[in-house]
């Protein structure tokens, strides 16, 4: 309860927000800018580079999108709504879960159709597993040259309460060498990963995420 009312009080009112359109500008940009280019998945794919970056700030709401459907309500077909999922989804890598019993463990089920047993054993991989690339491993446990493992959300939290002043608060998703492709090479991951390069940085005694 404290904790809705802490939330209540830094997020408007749904009457008092503004309607965001970054989202479909992007999208229109990529329409008419963007590049026809051949994919993995052997479809063709528009592809723009660097476009210009989108501001959210959460006192005017989440800003997830409904161009498509998220399932808000719960249903046989989806027990666990798209929005519980991409929370379990994002709260299990953080925790450094890699397999698809570990996601479920969380309530995130949408990995399935990635962590098959023929997908798994094209790299070299376990059924369910979604390999030392993945973002679980990258979080929680990225390689060090000591032989190690380095658990980035911990220490970067720990870095921002001692030295918030700092420009490197920085976390990375990608461990190049169990990403790459290529004769010779083995690649580690079911899905290379696609989004997550992380800058923060407190900014007027607030918190600011760049991702790209």
């Amino acid at each position: 309860m404290r904790e809705e009312r802490f939330l209540a009080s830094m997020i408007k009112p749904a009457s008092d927000r503004t309607p965001d359109a970054q989202y479909q500008n992007l999208l229109r940009s990529i329409l008419e800018k963007g590049v026809r280019t051949n994919s993995q998945q052997g479809v063709d794919a528009l592809t723009l580079m660097g476009p210009g970056p989108m501001h959210f700030k959460f006192d005017n709401g989440f800003p997830i999108i409904n161009e498509r459907n998220m399932a808000p309500q719960e249903s046989e077909r989806l027990p666990v709504t798209v929005w519980k999922q991409a929370v379990a989804e994002i709260c299990a890598f953080a925790n450094g879960v890699r397999t698809q019993e570990g996601l479920e463990q969380f309530g995130c089920t949408w990995w399935k159709s990635w962590v098959t047993k023929e997908k798994c054993e094209k790299r070299g991989l376990a059924e369910g597993d979604l390999g030392p690339g993945s973002y679980g491993a990258a979080f929680h446990d990225f390689p060090t040259s000591e032989g190690g493992t380095y658990n980035q959300f911990q220490n970067i939290i720990e870095q921002i309460r001692e030295f918030p002043h700092l420009r490197t608060h920085f976390i990375s998703p990608w461990i190049p060498q169990y990403i790459i492709r290529g004769t010779g090479k083995q690649q580690k991951v079911v899905v290379a990963p696609c989004h997550g390069w992380i800058h923060l940085r407190v900014l007027d005694n607030k918190l600011t995420l760049h991702m790209f």
